[in-house]
């Protein structure tokens, strides 16, 4: 579903923080942008990144996705994308119970990353 995709990544959202606006950002992708720049991203109105807040249902919604595509590969002999939806289903549980730093050794950007962000 489009909605799992931070607008500035393009890609499925590990943690998804929503704005005052109502758009969601992954975590890390709309703090590296408040970095830069003090506005939500499509909005355009100014914003804090003490402003944001957790979106627990649309990451929960990405969890269930994530956990059906895993049985969805297996069912039809795709191991290599069962294996690629399982280690993102990990990274994602983990930035959920975790602080940034503590997550970000879990799963680096290579080519299963890379899989199932393009899925």
């Amino acid at each position: 579903s489009q909605q799992m995709i931070c607008p500035i990544s393009h890609r499925i959202m590990d943690f998804p923080m929503i704005s005052p606006s109502g758009h969601s950002y992954d975590r890390e992708s709309i703090v590296e942008w408040l970095s830069r720049r003090a506005v939500d991203p499509l909005s355009l109105t100014p914003l804090a990144a003490a402003a944001l807040y957790p979106n627990r249902a649309l990451q929960n919604e990405i969890v269930e996705r994530l956990e059906r595509l895993a049985g969805e590969a297996v069912v039809a002999g795709d191991a290599r994308l069962a294996e690629a939806a399982r280690a993102k289903l990990r990274y994602v549980q983990a930035a959920k119970a975790s602080t940034p730093a503590q997550a970000s050794f879990l799963i680096e950007a290579g080519p299963l990353g890379k899989l199932i962000n393009d899925c």
